[in-house]
C-alpha cells in the first residue's frame, strides 16, 4: 500500500536543493508525483507530492528530519484523501496598476464566491512604456458547480477600471 506526503521546504538559493530532496525521496523507495519550486527573493522554496510504500514512512520522517539545517527548513505533511471535487477548474489572468491591498482584495472575492485557490502566481514589474508598475496575476482556480464565469470575472473587474480580467476553462 502506497501513502501519500507532500513535502515542503525553504531555504537560501544555491544549487543541489532539488536535488538533496529528490535523493531523499529515492532513498525511501518514493516517486515524486507532482511539484512547484521557486526562487523568490534568493530564497528557495517548493513543494512536492510524493508517494512511498507504506512501511517506509517513519523512514522517510527520520530523513527529513536529518535534511534540516538552520539554512533549510523541510516539513512532511501526510494526505488524508486524495479525492478531488467536481468543481470546473478555470484559469485567471488579471493585469492592473499596482496598489497595496490588491492580492488581498482579490483573493477575498475569490473567497467570497467559494473559490478555492489551486495555484497563484503574482509578479510587479514596471510597464514597458510608463515604467509605472503593474501588478498581474495568474491563478488556477477550482469553482463551485453553478457559479459562472461572467458573475467572477465581473466582479473581480469591480475592483479597478484599469484592471483587465481573462477567464479561461481548462
Amino acid at each position: 500500500m502506497q501513502q501519500h506526503y507532500i513535502i515542503s521546504y525553504i531555504g537560501a538559493d544555491r544549487p543541489g536543493l532539488v536535488d538533496k530532496i529528490s535523493k531523499l525521496i529515492q532513498s525511501v523507495g518514493g516517486s515524486w508525483q507532482s511539484g512547484r519550486s521557486a526562487n523568490l527573493a534568493g530564497m528557495f522554496s517548493g513543494m512536492v507530492h510524493i508517494d512511498i510504500p507504506a512501511e517506509n514512512a517513519a523512514k522517510l520522517s527520520d530523513e527529513v528530519a536529518n535534511l534540516q539545517t538552520p539554512d533549510l527548513q523541510v516539513s512532511l505533511h501526510p494526505i488524508k484523501d486524495l479525492s478531488s471535487p467536481n468543481d470546473s477548474i478555470v484559469e485567471i489572468k488579471v493585469i492592473g496598476s499596482d496598489r497595496k491591498g490588491i492580492v488581498s482584495e482579490l483573493s477575498g472575492i475569490l473567497s467570497n464566491l467559494s473559490i478555492n485557490l489551486e495555484e497563484l502566481a503574482t509578479e510587479v514589474s514596471p510597464a514597458p512604456m510608463s515604467g509605472e508598475l503593474t501588478f498581474s496575476a495568474i491563478a488556477r482556480v477550482s469553482m463551485p458547480e453553478g457559479l459562472s464565469t461572467d458573475t467572477v470575472q465581473n466582479a473581480l473587474e469591480q475592483l479597478s477600471d484599469d484592471l483587465m480580467v481573462e477567464l479561461t476553462p481548462i
